[in-house]
């Protein structure tokens, strides 16, 4: 199984991520921790970010033995299989509150919040499970389990459905 979770800065991707991982016994790579390690990167000053080679990490998680969950904002960008993609979203006053206590510019947070008004990371996959970054982490790992154990499993016609 090969599960990636993704969503705009703030919505609660790593919290999820841990836990999921630790529930399902597998091992989880984290973008942010390993782009200096799989990726040449410059900081873009304008933009407030790296800039990174997509194709390189592209290639690096094309060599990943599942199962594994992988998390990260890049993946939207990714072109990857993966059989579920998890999007993390988040009310946007709560995003905005979460972005600003992290130092973000006002720029930063405009442009995150554009990008999850319009759920830009969502409409990139097809298989797509929502989970809501503003409820509590294991309310959301107990949803999606009983999701996966009572739908995904057992039902191949439910890949690419957006739950």
């Amino acid at each position: 199984m090969r599960i990636a979770i993704t969503g705009v800065p703030g919505t609660g991707k790593s919290t999820f991520a841990r836990h999921l991982a630790n529930t399902l016994h597998y091992p989880l790579y984290s973008l942010s921790s390993l782009i200096p390690h799989i990726t040449h990167k410059t900081y873009n000053k304008e933009w407030q970010a790296w800039e990174v080679d997509v194709k390189e990490i592209e290639r690096w998680i094309g060599n990943l033995q599942p199962p594994y969950i992988v998390e990260g904002h890049l993946l939207s960008e990714i072109n990857a299989e993966f059989d579920i993609v998890i999007v993390m979203r988040c009310p946007l006053p709560i995003l905005v509150k979460r972005l600003k206590d992290r130092g973000y510019s006002n720029k930063k947070v405009e442009e995150n919040v554009v990008a999850e008004w319009l759920d830009y990371c969502g409409q990139k996959h097809e298989k797509v499970f929502y989970i809501d970054g503003s409820k509590p982490v294991n309310t959301n790992v107990n949803h999606f389990m009983r999701w996966f154990n009572d739908s995904y499993k057992n039902d191949a016609n439910s890949k690419g459905q957006k739950l």
